[in-house]
């Protein structure tokens, strides 16, 4: 997954950062207008890069470049998005890119796989799911075992979201849902909420924003759960990873305990270099703290748990501004 430097102290993108509720409103303003259609606007000033005038102001001369955000092949992804729209016909043609740059460098063997599983997924969920009405799924999912909450954004537009470790309950997990793949469904409803969140972003910026950050908590990360709940650990990392590729802008890490160091001296052996290039080790909440803005992330955007402004919304939250007849019920639910 390609990934650009974020801006630095003295950027001068002459952008600000956004607050979590301030997405809410442009979120829910996005879908008023937008009602029952699930697709990234478009932006023709530069035809050439599909690349928006704001967008290449916004990566002008001496600014790190917003590379790959757009759905414009670039090189040699034409050919591997050709391949995929012949044998592939169920994807959608950002699928398509989104799949090449996922899986770019590895083998067309886990290309097909993952374009195989994304084509099963938008015949069975897709990101139209998001308009289905909530079942009580979503918020035990979203509230007892999960609890990931959106930031605001960094200031080139990408929504940040947040969680602890210690909150990821695959105890309850594995008592809620009886078979790991049904986590599947409430998970892609707060994922698919993320990306119409950034179709409303897009917008309101003038210019493509396809990815998210996500800042993580490691303290908190029990050795015991992980390795008595594997399949549903694994379940969850499926979701993003297979049916919303190319999605995540980084990752940031904070705070890593030792169970986190050991799981990591194993597992970042088999972490493919292309993702490995997003993920960003920050060392402690207080180290942390003097590297956000490295990142163009201000303090509004970091979550008050780490030393930041933000108190952060649960994803559950923003989906429910999209579902199609919010009714009695679902206030109920939620």
């Amino acid at each position: 997954m390609a990934s650009a430097s974020g801006p630095g102290p003295g950027s001068g993108s002459g952008s600000r950062a956004l607050l979590c509720r301030e997405c809410l409103d442009i979120a829910a303003a996005y879908h008023r207008a937008n009602a029952g259609r699930f697709e990234d606007p478009t932006f023709k000033d530069n035809a050439a890069t599909g690349r928006s005038r704001a967008e290449a102001k916004l990566a002008g001369p001496g600014r790190p470049k917003l590379l790959l955000e757009s759905l414009g092949p670039q090189g040699d992804e034409a050919e591997q998005v050709t391949f995929l729209a012949r044998e592939y016909k169920g994807l959608l043609p950002s699928q398509q890119l989104e799949l090449v740059r996922a899986y770019k460098g590895l083998d067309r063997k886990d290309l097909c796989e993952a374009a195989s599983e994304l084509e099963k997924w938008n015949k069975e969920l897709g990101y139209q799911h998001v308009f289905t009405p909530l079942d009580e799924s979503d918020t035990k999912f979203w509230k007892k075992c999960v609890q990931e909450r959106l930031l605001g954004t960094d200031l080139y537009g990408h929504p940040i979201t947040y969680y602890k470790m210690s909150e990821v309950r695959l105890d309850q997990i594995a008592k809620i849902f009886k078979e790991p793949e049904d986590v599947t469904p409430p998970f892609s409803r707060g994922t698919s909420a993320l990306k119409r969140l950034k179709q409303g972003l897009s917008e309101k910026k003038g210019y493509l924003i396809r990815k998210h950050s996500v800042i993580v908590d490691l303290s908190g990360l029990s050795m015991f759960s992980f390795a008595r709940h594997k399949a549903y650990a694994k379940a969850l990392t499926r979701v993003p990873y297979l049916f919303f590729p190319d999605h995540v802008y980084k990752i940031y890490l904070v705070n890593p305990t030792t169970t986190f160091k050991m799981i990591w001296a194993i597992g970042s052996l088999w972490v493919d270099p292309v993702t490995m290039k997003f993920i960003v080790h920050l060392g402690t909440q207080k180290e942390a703290l003097t590297k956000w803005k490295d990142h163009g992330i201000p303090l509004e955007s970091v979550p008050k748990d780490l030393g930041g402004l933000s108190d952060g919304i649960n994803l559950l939250d923003l989906a429910i501004k999209f579902v199609a007849k919010t009714d009695q019920d679902n206030k109920d639910i939620r």
